[in-house]
């Protein structure tokens, strides 16, 4: 069913393990990322268990997965906070390849920053609708006792929250540095709990840098 036709292959000897990421094509023309935490032969020894978690390729693939699935449920719950967040504020897992340690998400745009370009489409955004977004996908993660250890300063919060251009809608991905249900703790993962500012603030920040305060910041002379 899931047909990817090759267009990007990303090698990212990352905190966790040597991701695979391609951006290919479901059947009907949609782009599609498939991640895919399978080790080699030439695998370097560093890809073979995350720093930051210490968990090997199959655990790291089955923490994601898992993650994905928690925050889709708790987004279709009726709790009073996905009553008031009703949009969907993370990639939607499409399949999953359990015997390959592969699965296949949503593609969702491009990064609010690279860590040297910004993405200047988000000034086309409204600032509260911004804020809203980081408000919501917190709740939700909060209520799924998910939490994402990888958005704890601007940069990798950029880095990790997507752009879609068409859309305009803004997406939070990149569960490999996160825990669910206070799993796995490690030192290095309690750390990383420390946060001078939350995601809204450090969203709210990047908005200002790149696009500069909206009108209503100006006070009248």
């Amino acid at each position: 069913m899931w047909a990817l036709t090759l267009l990007t292959v990303l090698h990212a000897a990352r905190a966790n393990s040597c991701i695979r990421i391609t951006i290919g094509t479901d059947e009907n023309g949609a782009k599609t990322v498939s991640k895919s935490f399978a080790i080699t032969a030439r695998s370097p020894e560093a890809c073979k268990k995350n720093q930051f978690s210490g968990l090997g390729p199959t655990k790291a693939y089955a923490l994601e997965v898992s993650i994905l699935e928690v925050l889709k449920e708790k987004r279709n719950a009726s709790s009073y906070v996905t009553r008031k967040c009703r949009d969907r504020y993370f990639p939607k897992l499409l399949a999953r390849r359990d015997p390959q340690r592969a699965f296949v998400q949503s593609y969702d745009g491009e990064p609010l920053t690279d860590g040297q370009n910004h993405n200047r489409q988000l000034c086309e955004i409204p600032l509260d609708a911004v804020r809203r977004f980081a408000h919501c996908a917190s709740a939700v993660m909060a209520e799924a006792r998910v939490d994402h250890l990888d958005s704890r300063v601007m940069l990798s919060a950029g880095k990790n929250t997507l752009l879609d251009a068409e859309t305009k809608r803004l997406t939070l991905i990149d569960f490999d540095v996160a825990q669910l249900y206070g799993f796995p703790r490690t030192d290095q993962l309690v750390n990383r709990q420390y946060r001078p500012q939350n995601y809204g603030e450090l969203l709210t920040d990047m908005y200002m840098e790149v696009c500069g305060p909206p009108k209503e910041y100006y006070s009248p002379r």
